[in-house]
């Protein structure tokens, strides 16, 4: 049986944050199972393939940046400023 980990270790494993990892899993990118304790936890055999495939640590990164790029233009707008700051 391969090993969990908790969501905090799992991303420690992967070098991404917590919360980065949160998101992967509430978009269904990363594969969750729970813990002894009940605790979502990420399974071993899952983290292992997505850690053994930089490119598809590379594609979800670029996702979410694209996401968070969209959602920053959008509140611009929103605040009827063209662009967000640094662009």
């Amino acid at each position: 049986m391969m090993p969990v980990f908790r969501i905090k270790e799992a991303a420690g494993l992967l070098r991404v944050s917590d919360d980065t990892l949160r998101r992967w899993v509430d978009g269904g990118r990363v594969e969750t199972t729970t813990d002894a304790s009940g605790r979502l936890a990420g399974d071993g055999a899952a983290l292992a393939r997505l850690a053994g495939d930089g490119a598809a640590l590379a594609r979800l990164a670029c996702e979410l940046a694209g996401a968070a790029a969209e959602r920053e233009q959008e509140a611009c707008k929103q605040q009827g400023r063209a662009d967000p700051p640094g662009l």
